[in-house]
């Protein structure tokens, strides 16, 4: 009798940036980042939204002072600070409000590391 894996929590983050009116073709007027999977991966070369498995690191309480309202808004909480670690390990891509350029372009690979490491550093 076989067991089936347990389900582990993860979040995905869909990414949507408008384009600029002379790119639109069919009224298509934004772009969708999608990622590669590498060959040596599950879901070999698929083409796949970032995201990943929860860490403890993304735990909610690792972000905020104080309580929440209640355990589903920080669910919720943890899904998204999940969701943004694994985009910008993934992707370099880092979602913050507002814009920020803090991370120059040539650590951006360094940092992208770390975090696969270690997903406490996404935390600065």
């Amino acid at each position: 009798m076989s067991t089936k894996p347990a389900i582990r929590p993860s979040a995905s983050l869909i990414v949507a940036a408008p384009m600029p009116k002379e790119e639109v073709r069919d009224g298509t007027n934004y772009r969708i980042l999608m990622m590669k999977r590498n060959a040596k991966s599950s879901f070999i070369n698929a083409h796949v939204y970032p995201g990943g498995i929860v860490d403890k690191a993304d735990h909610y309480s690792n972000w905020i002072d104080g309580k929440l309202a209640n355990e589903k808004e920080g669910y919720m909480l943890t899904n998204k600070i999940c969701a943004i670690r694994e985009t910008f390990e993934e992707s370099g891509l880092l979602l913050t409000t507002p814009p920020s350029n803090t991370i120059k372009e040539l650590d951006v690979n360094e940092w992208k590391h770390k975090v696969h490491q270690d997903a406490s550093q996404f935390k600065v």
